[in-house]
């Protein structure tokens, strides 16, 4: 702190020639009894005056706030700021209680708006128990009255300004990696004469940040439909391992994520004559790969639901046929795909 007095008091001379206040709203997702919006405003307003609170269509800023307890003694907060179109990395702070996590998060958001922010406030004490019958009096003075007592120290959030040439800035951003599972469902253009509806259920893992944040997934998928080559028709099933890539990540809107994708589909296409009286079940290799666009919205920090769509394109193409005249179907070369997922994610 001995070498931190001198930049903070000269980051407030030059304070005057800063940024003017700025309008902004927060969106907290936290227990109600840990914060709120009105709570972490306050907090907030104790560190700095250059943030003023301002509806949606007015605000100029966003400050999204995440507090989770994960146990007794243990609660994470992350933050980040959007403003003038761009999007600050998640910073992630971890303390034993709520009140120490809230500061520590306040701090990193009054020094984002303000470099000269008020480093050591403290939060302020909770109220006071109700008197009981079984507490102990105060002790009390020569008069009678009740002799003063020194108040309780405030432990404060676990966390410290860097010094640098700029003045004290935020902790550096943690990246999070996280475990994902889900369900899928939707049509794939197959090349058959009625819809091919799939489905199946996927693992991923995400690395949860903004910009260059890879995310792999894992998964089985099954689809089914029909086909009709006039004097024979047949029943077709596609089995596939499906696994993708997407080394982009790019937040739109609030909870709102857009990620590009490459994978690759490799199982096996049965297919069953129909409408024949001798018929043999056929399998053929099935290698697609695909690229896909993602758009993914997270209501809650555990859950998403996701809108994805792009094409693939199947290497083998192979063809059945009743005989060498009726021809019953055969791969196309590019397959569209539409697909919806839900699933949740952990840290």
């Amino acid at each position: 702190m001995a070498l931190l007095a001198p930049m903070l008091t000269a980051a407030r001379e030059a304070r005057a020639d800063g940024p003017k206040q700025q309008s902004a709203r927060i969106d907290v997702d936290a227990p109600a009894e840990c914060a709120t919006e009105a709570t972490f405003w306050k907090a907030l307003a104790r560190r700095t005056d250059r943030v003023a609170q301002a509806e949606k269509k007015a605000a100029t800023a966003r400050i999204e706030v995440s507090i989770k307890k994960e146990r007794a003694s243990s609660v994470v907060g992350e933050i980040t700021i959007a403003r003038s179109g761009t999007r600050s990395e998640r910073r992630r702070i971890a303390g034993a209680t709520c009140e120490e996590v809230t500061m520590g998060l306040s701090l990193v958001a009054a020094l984002a708006f303000d470099p000269a922010a008020r480093v050591d406030v403290e939060p302020e004490p909770a109220p006071a128990p109700a008197p009981s019958a079984s507490t102990t009096e105060p002790p009390k003075n020569e008069l009678g009255s009740p002799a003063p007592t020194s108040p309780e120290p405030v432990q404060n959030a676990r966390i410290a300004p860097v010094a640098s040439a700029e003045g004290p800035q935020p902790p550096p951003a943690t990246s999070a990696w996280r475990l994902g599972i889900g369900a899928l469902g939707g049509v794939s253009a197959l090349g058959t004469t009625n819809a091919t509806l799939s489905y199946g259920g996927f693992f991923d893992l995400e690395n949860d940040r903004m910009g260059l944040a890879p995310s792999f997934r894992a998964g089985v998928k099954h689809a089914e439909g029909s086909a009709d080559g006039g004097l024979a028709a047949a029943n077709l099933a596609w089995t596939v391992g499906a696994a993708s890539a997407c080394p982009l990540r790019l937040d739109l809107v609030s909870k709102v994520a857009f990620r590009p994708c490459a994978g690759l589909d490799a199982g096996v296409l049965s297919a069953s004559a129909t409408g024949i009286a001798k018929t043999n079940d056929r399998s053929r290799l099935w290698l697609a790969p695909n690229a896909v666009m993602r758009l993914s919205w997270s209501p809650a920090r555990v859950l998403f639901v996701e809108i994805q769509g792009g094409a693939s394109v199947p290497l083998v193409r192979d063809e059945f046929a009743v005989d060498p005249s009726v021809s019953v179907y055969r791969a196309p070369s590019v397959v569209p795909i539409g697909e919806i997922a839900a699933g949740a994610r952990f840290w």
